[in-house]
Formats: C-alpha cells, sequence, structure tokens
C-alpha cells in the first residue's frame, strides 16, 4: 500500500465516521500508522491537519442537512459529535460566515460547495498535476479583448466558446503574447445566489483600436496575485481549483479578492496544454 492509499483508506474511514467521535489515534490505527507519523503524512498530502479535514467535513455535511431536511439546528449539532448548539452555531459561523439558523432559513450557494468528500484521484491529482508551492506576484494592468458567455456553464458551453466563437480573436492586430490564450471569470451576487457568472476567452491587446463586432473589451488593474500551475488535461481543472478554494486558502489565511480571477493557456515545448491560475488577493 503506498502513501496516498494509505491517505485514502484514512480518509473514507473518517467519512464512515462523521456522526462519530474519533480521535487521531483510532483514525492512524485504521491505516497501522503511528498518531505521529500519520498527522505528519496526512497534512503533507492534504495540505491540513486530519483533525481540521474532519471538522470541515462535518460542517460541509451538516449545511447540506440544513438545507436538505427538516432537522433542526439542535438536532445536527448533536449528530455531527458536538457538545451544543452553541458550539455548532460558533464553529459553522467561522467556517462559512453566517449562522446556522440564518443559513436554514436563507440556503444558497455558500462555501460549502468548497469542501467535498477527497477521492484518491483527488489526493494523486494534488501531487501529479498542481504547483503545491504557489508563486505571489505583481502583474500590471492588461486589456483584454474576448467573446463573452454568461451562465453556470451546465452544459460545458464555455468549452463551445472556445471551439466556435473564439477563431473571430484571430486576426486583432493589437494582440500581444500571440503565444497565450486568456480565460478571465468576472463574478457578481448572481454567482452567491443562481451559480451565474460571466466569462472571457481572451487575448491580450495593447489598445482597443480594433475590437471586433461581436467581442468586448475588458481592462484588469495592476493587482497582487497567487499563481498555481495546472498540469495535465483540462477535464481535471475543476479538482485543481478545490484544492486551492477548499484546502489551500482555508490553510494560508489568505483573502481572495471576489470580482473576477484569470487563467493563462500556454503549450510547453513538448506540446501539453499549461494553465497557470491567476487568483486576485486582498493584502
Amino acid at each position: 500500500m503506498d502513501y496516498l492509499e494509505r491517505i485514502g483508506r484514512a480518509v473514507q474511514f473518517m467519512e464512515e465516521n462523521l456522526k462519530k467521535d474519533l480521535t487521531l489515534d483510532a483514525i492512524a490505527q485504521s491505516v497501522y500508522l503511528s498518531g505521529f507519523h500519520f498527522n505528519r503524512l496526512f497534512h503533507l498530502v492534504v495540505g491540513e491537519s486530519p483533525g481540521r479535514y474532519l471538522r470541515r467535513r462535518r460542517l460541509y455535511e451538516a449545511a447540506k442537512e440544513l438545507q436538505e431536511t427538516r432537522k433542526t439546528v439542535t438536532d445536527i449539532a448533536l449528530e455531527y459529535c458536538y457538545r451544543s448548539p452553541e458550539a455548532f452555531s460558533r464553529a459553522f459561523t467561522g467556517q462559512f460566515g453566517c449562522n446556522p439558523k440564518i443559513y436554514k432559513a436563507n440556503p444558497a450557494r455558500l462555501a460549502p460547495m468548497l469542501k467535498p468528500k477527497l477521492e484518491l484521484s483527488t489526493l494523486r491529482h494534488i501531487h501529479e498535476h498542481i504547483s503545491r508551492e504557489p508563486e505571489f506576484i505583481e502583474e500590471q494592468e492588461m486589456k483584454f479583448i474576448g467573446v463573452l458567455y454568461y451562465g453556470d456553464n451546465s452544459d460545458n458551453q464555455i468549452q463551445t466558446l472556445w471551439q466556435t466563437r473564439f477563431r473571430e480573436l484571430a486576426d486583432i492586430p493589437a494582440h500581444v503574447h500571440k503565444d497565450a490564450e486568456y480565460g478571465v471569470c468576472f463574478q457578481d451576487n448572481a454567482f452567491m445566489e443562481e451559480g451565474l457568472f460571466y466569462y472571457m476567452a481572451a487575448v491580450e491587446v495593447s489598445d482597443y483600436t480594433h475590437i471586433p463586432i461581436n467581442a468586448v473589451a475588458k481592462t484588469l488593474p495592476s493587482h497582487n496575485y497567487v499563481r498555481f500551475t495546472h498540469k495535465g488535461p483540462i477535464e481535471t481543472l475543476k479538482q485543481t481549483y478545490e484544492y486551492i478554494y477548499g484546502i489551500w486558502f482555508a490553510n494560508n489565511g489568505m483573502q481572495k479578492n471576489e470580482a473576477f480571477d484569470l487563467e493563462r493557456y500556454t503549450r510547453t515545448p513538448e506540446g501539453e496544454v499549461l494553465i497557470e491560475l491567476l487568483i486576485p488577493i486582498i493584502k
């Protein structure tokens, strides 16, 4: 059994016992490791401690039950091993920014969507396809011309946008960095409430002297970013974002600028697609 399989089995053990009192030693013993070595290995592989993973998974599942069932806050608090509704409410508010009663009365697309169960395939993806140590960079003002999509991408409309309409940008004379293409994503209140967002398949330009009739222009100001690198098929990009928002941001005390984010697509000398994810941060 390799170390990723051990962690995968430990995660499965935690998932099967979310509503039971668990100790670190009990979880470690389920994969035949000492508590000390298991804690170090789990943190190395996942990016957070097993205790923190377990707490956040319980809160995620508790949030789902608040939204999908008629159980009371007290019932759910006790089910997920909290000693009192008050302790559960403090933990819930600290995680999601609102107390469970408000969330139950006004369910919305909140942070719980960012903490699904870890699968072994996700663990392997983290170690094989993501830059675990991102770079902190500052980008100067950037100008983009692109074709626009608005929706929730439920039917892979963004892929269709790249395959069909992106060709409209091929002959823009002000195009710079011709070896790079960009996906620029913008969010507003409709994203939190309904999952709707704007997405530009774009090229970077030096000026706006020529904008095709079916395209739009957008300027991003100078900004600080944390830059991750995704290697591998674009179909696994969702797993990379789950790691960034569900693990990395949750454990590094950084605050994201929620207004937009940026994907830069280039190719390696071997022809492999390389995707840089530039997430704007607030210092």
